[in-house]
């Protein structure tokens, strides 16, 4: 097995913790930076979007990541609008709460690449060790003219490529 880049891993893992939290509507459509168009709505889309290491040569990292929330409403309809304007509200709700309570540092780390881990992307062999995740901010946009509704998270996650 060769290494995985950290993004990948922390993208992945993120996939895996919000499909398994019991919260989560099924008919969610939940992809990654590399994955899918939004074809169905509503989308949540998880991307790792940077890190640097702190402190230097240290061999941890702080890495951001960011959440988004996409909905669709028909602004023209105003029977359905109100209503699916609710429910884009309510997995934001879901979201947030998986967010500040529910996601812990394990499930975001890589602990043994033989071990059965349920969080581990398969094909790698390097560990991750995850300090702390921290919701750093937090973004709501919904355009009545377009009918396009969207919500978005950024996680800062400090980590250590553990070694082998």
């Amino acid at each position: 097995m060769g290494l995985g880049p950290r993004s990948y891993l922390v993208e992945q893992n993120l996939i895996t913790a919000v499909t398994n939290f019991s919260g989560t509507p099924a008919a969610l459509n939940i992809f990654g930076s590399g994955g899918d168009e939004i074809s169905t709505w509503p989308a949540l889309k998880i991307s790792f979007t940077g890190a640097t290491e702190e402190p230097e040569n240290s061999g941890n990292y702080l890495c951001e990541a960011m959440i988004e929330l996409f909905g669709r409403t028909d602004p023209d309809n105003a029977k359905n609008y109100f209503g699916q304007l609710v429910e884009h509200l309510k997995i934001a709700g879901i979201i947030e709460e998986w967010i500040t309570a529910d996601l812990a540092e394990a499930d975001l780390e890589v602990a043994d690449a033989n071990a059965a881990h349920a969080t581990y992307p398969t094909g790698f062999s390097n560990t991750l060790k995850v300090h702390n995740i921290r919701l750093v901010s937090f973004e709501t946009d919904i355009d009545t003219v377009e009918g396009s509704l969207h919500h978005a998270w950024v996680l800062e996650i400090y980590l250590l490529q553990a070694p082998d």
